[in-house]
């Protein structure tokens, strides 16, 4: 697994049906067996024009062969031609309407095309098809997640995990679906579970680092944050993130330092520009927190008394304060 993105909740698969890890019908033509096998060699190299090269050329001799055309829909997928990708989709559905890889492929499309209902429709069919099939088990249950039927979406993945345990885009997913249910001590098992089964990249940290900060796991929270960013150096919403934890944690010139790049990211991420405002002011940086202050003041008033609060909560003796008047 590459990368894991957000959907609440989202790492949809999306079906590669690679000529090399599937039997090939067979064919008089050795040439077409030749483009065939090339084809899926550029799939599974993730060169993907050369597979529509050559999964084109495989149908220049076999127009219906459902492995060049499947595939192709795949590769246009791949390289952003959604156009082509359904065109190719559609004809290997024609072919073979009961292929769960196709189904699930025309899934894929039109969740990433944002068209949620449409997508859990392949899907549903898909399991029709194959109930027991845990790619199909984790898409729906994602595509569940993204509509905000969480509780639709658990059983699903929790089959999923049953039937293939120890998936990490699985995993994922459930720790997903805890996470907006806030029930983060079972949102953090399954997101190191994940890490712990192959997934990597910059969300699957940063997730795993916010429940842990809800969890107040300061320590390990920061080590996720700092992951992410390995993976993610312009991740804003984790640099943020790590910039709050700095911030409450009375590290106030790294708190400035996450903020501060944060916003070179997104100049327009207010968010950002509050804290760093506290941060530098906090800090002592007086003359930087001034300016930052009158840009928020000019830019919406509220803003403004938003970072001011944060300096009055943060500030060592105001902290001191607050705390014995609690005792």
């Amino acid at each position: 697994m590459r990368t894991m993105r957000k959907t609440i909740l989202t790492v949809l698969i999306l079906l590669l049906a690679v000529t090399l890890a599937s039997p090939v019908v067979a064919q008089s033509d050795d040439s077409l067996m030749t483009l065939l096998r090339r084809g899926g060699k550029g799939l599974s190299d993730e060169m993907y024009q050369k597979a529509i090269r050559n999964y084109e050329a495989a149908l220049e001799l076999a127009p219906n062969n459902f492995e060049a055309v499947k595939n192709l829909g795949v590769a246009y997928s791949a390289v952003g031609n959604r156009e082509k990708a359904l065109e190719y989709f559609n004809r290997a559905y024609k072919l073979n309407p009961i292929d769960s890889d196709v189904i699930n492929n025309l899934g894929a499309y039109y969740s990433e095309g944002r068209e949620f209902e449409k997508a859990i429709e392949y899907f549903e069919q898909a399991l029709k098809v194959d109930s027991l099939d845990p790619v199909t088990l984790t898409n729906l249950g994602q595509e569940y997640a993204r509509i905000g039927r969480v509780g639709k979406a658990l059983p699903l993945l929790k089959r999923s995990d049953s039937v293939n345990p120890e998936n990490a885009n699985t995993l994922f997913a459930i720790g997903n679906c805890y996470a907006e249910l806030e029930v983060y001590d079972s949102a953090e098992v399954y997101y190191a579970g994940a890490v712990e089964h192959g997934g990597s990249g910059g969300q699957l940290h940063y997730f795993l680092g916010v429940v842990q900060e809800r969890l107040d796991k300061t320590e390990a929270a920061e080590d996720n944050f700092r992951q992410a960013l390995e993976y993610q150096p312009d991740y804003r919403d984790c640099l943020q993130a790590l910039g709050v934890l700095y911030l409450t944690t009375d590290r106030f010139a790294l708190a400035a330092e996450q903020f501060g790049r944060a916003i070179a990211i997104d100049s327009s991420f207010w968010a950002g520009w509050i804290g760093l405002g506290a941060a530098q002011a906090l800090n002592g940086m007086d003359l930087q927190s001034d300016s930052v202050l009158d840009r928020l003041f000019a830019e919406d008033s509220a803003m403004g008394f938003q970072m001011l609060d944060l300096v009055k909560r943060y500030h060592p003796r105001m902290r001191e304060r607050n705390q014995q008047s609690e005792n």
